[in-house]
């Protein structure tokens, strides 16, 4: 009778003893693989829904800022794990592209919003005001797209803090600006008596549109807003679905764990009186499935 007991010699080499009655040890089966060094890719932490749900939400310009500078940053911050070589650089790179046509869909949102505002309000200078937004969010992107490595991410981070700043500081001048001279110029009309010709000229200082219509276009940009959602989410979901389904096809995961060790790296040898003999892999399974304290009938 002889009795086999598990034992582990090395990190990519496992080994059982084979005993005989007396406790000598008459042979030995082990098991070796060089898979074992084979760093599985770090997964991507990526919600493809964060930053789009934000903008889905947004009712005001001044919400659409913020998911876009959010946006913004989430690129950024994917961008820089460019320099782990760790990383899955498939899931890395369609994550990164992803994120780039959500920030483009908070940059419409914002101007759709910008628009929104402005017909509602009318007024002088609304026109003039959403344009040279327009050009500070330009700036802003042009900026982001720009950013330096992760060392600098700090410096980056604080730079766009202070754009931010500067943005809304000019933002709120230009509103102040608007009401002056809104003020100014109903007091000019009411003194001179120029009401019927402010009337006349109201198209170039107001912009006229109908309820209806401005329920119209609201609804028209929300639609565009969600379908270039929907289309972003749906090629990135496709490209991850690709991924699984090659990496299914290829075998791998846990049910291949196996077989990952039984590769060419490795192998499985039967070790008697000394002598290291090579076995097929095909029957290694057999001699793998045996668990400590198993006993071997055999004839002498």
């Amino acid at each position: 009778m002889i009795a086999g007991l598990i034992g582990v010699t090395g990190i990519n080499r496992h080994s059982r003893e084979i005993k005989d009655s007396s406790g000598r040890v008459v042979g030995r089966v082990s098991c070796r693989s060089n898979s074992a060094n084979k760093k599985t890719p770090k997964r991507v932490n990526y919600n493809m829904r964060q930053i789009s749900a934000r903008i889905l939400k947004c009712k005001t310009s001044g919400s659409a800022r913020m998911a876009l500078t959010g946006a913004r940053t989430k690129v950024a911050q994917l961008k820089r794990q460019m320099n782990d070589y760790g990383i899955d650089r498939y899931e890395l790179e369609h994550a990164i592209i992803h994120a780039t046509k959500i920030m483009r869909v908070a940059k419409k949102k914002l101007k759709h919003l910008q628009e929104e505002e402005t017909v509602k309000k009318g007024g002088p200078c609304a026109g003039e005001q959403a344009e040279m937004e327009e050009e500070f969010e330009e700036q802003l992107f042009e900026d982001t797209q720009n950013k330096e490595s992760a060392d600098a991410y700090g410096d980056d981070t604080a730079q766009e803090i202070m754009r931010d700043l500067q943005q809304e500081i000019q933002r709120e001048m230009m509103k102040a600006m608007q009401e002056e001279m809104q003020q100014m110029l109903q007091e000019m009309t009411q003194e001179s008596g120029l009401d019927e010709l402010m009337e006349e000229l109201g198209a170039s200082f107001s912009v006229d549109m109908d309820p209806e219509d401005l329920e119209a276009m609201k609804k028209k940009h929300r639609n565009e807003e969600l379908k270039d959602i929907l289309e972003a989410d749906m090629k990135y979901l496709k490209a991850i679905f690709n991924k699984l389904q090659r990496e299914k096809e290829a075998g791998s995961g846990i049910a291949n764990a196996y077989a990952n060790a039984m590769s060419d790296s490795g192998g499985v040898s039967l070790e008697l009186c000394g002598a290291e003999i090579p076995v097929d892999a095909a029957v290694s399974p057999d001699m793998a499935v045996m668990t400590e304290g198993a006993n071997i009938d055999y004839m002498a």
